[in-house]
């Protein structure tokens, strides 16, 4: 049997430091699917070179600890027939503001805080709302505030000026602040799904832009095929049931067959609805 060749080519990796300066003695590592993962030390001069890199994408990191700080830098590299240059600039970490908001009725208490978790960061709000995750360096972050308190959903999340809709935070620098808005009231779903035992039912919004892991709603059947939904931020939502041997995780895609399947729901602020939700098979 003749195996065909692999093209093999090299990346040639410059690190600098925070001042643009060659910055030796950095830990490098490449990672692809194609291989598994090399580390390597930067040259006194701030290079290294990883040899017998085949066509594929992966990433290069760096790490530097310098006076006690850690500096951290990272590229995404595609190899596609050629060698590639890579320049990472190290950067020391930076930290996030944010603020919970919540619209309390008249006469209603205020209700408990709920935390907001950035990678392995949480940040807990004061009195105020307002928080601060520090630790943080540029990169894709996945944000997983805690479940709203009892009688409220969340009804946004932005950064800076534009709207998050997307589980995972992409994070240059700290100079935007982070906003939850929660809303008191939503809306109701209940209903019974035939043979539904102890299967779960998923609500997902139709607007891609709100598929947020925190807007979208995952209950359970009881054992007559009960289900309840309380809070439910208002708007427009497919909704099927699978069965407990079948779980439908949150981060999947809705495939034509999934959306032909569902119930369309329409939720309205202080409404309760009672669909038809049916058992899909996939």
């Amino acid at each position: 049997i003749k195996l065909a060749a692999v093209p093999i080519h090299r990346i040639r990796v410059t690190v600098v430091d925070p001042h643009g300066v060659p910055a030796p003695g950095g830990s490098l590592q490449w990672n692809s699917a194609m291989t598994f993962p090399r580390f390597e030390t930067a040259k006194d001069d701030g290079t290294f070179e990883f040899t017998s890199a085949a066509d594929g994408s992966g990433r290069i990191s760096a790490l530097l600890e310098r006076n006690g700080v850690m500096l951290r830098a990272f590229e995404s590299v595609l190899v596609n027939g050629h060698d590639v240059d890579v320049k990472l600039s190290l950067v020391p970490p930076f930290s996030i503001q944010g603020k919970v908001v919540f619209e309390v009725p008249d006469g209603f208490p205020a209700p408990d805080l709920p935390k907001v978790t950035l990678g392995n960061q949480t940040g807990a709000p004061d009195r105020a709302g307002e928080f601060s995750i520090g630790n943080l360096y540029q990169g894709p972050f996945l944000l997983l505030p805690d479940a709203p308190p009892a009688g409220y959903y969340l009804d946004s999340i932005r950064l800076g000026a534009g709207n998050v809709h997307e589980p995972r935070l992409e994070l240059l620098s700290g100079g935007q602040p982070l906003t939850l808005t929660y809303k008191h009231g939503g809306g109701v779903i209940r209903g019974t799904i035939e043979s539904c035992g102890n299967g779960e039912v998923t609500l997902m919004p139709v607007d891609v832009a709100l598929r947020h892991l925190t807007i979208i709603r995952n209950s359970r059947c009881d054992a007559n095929g009960k289900f309840e939904f309380l809070s439910v931020r208002p708007g427009q939502y497919y909704a099927f049931a699978v069965p407990s041997d079948d779980p439908f995780a949150p981060i999947e895609d809705l495939d034509t067959s999934i959306v032909q399947q569902s119930t369309a729901v329409t939720v309205i602020d202080h409404d309760v609805v009672t669909p038809e939700i049916r058992l899909i098979k996939r």
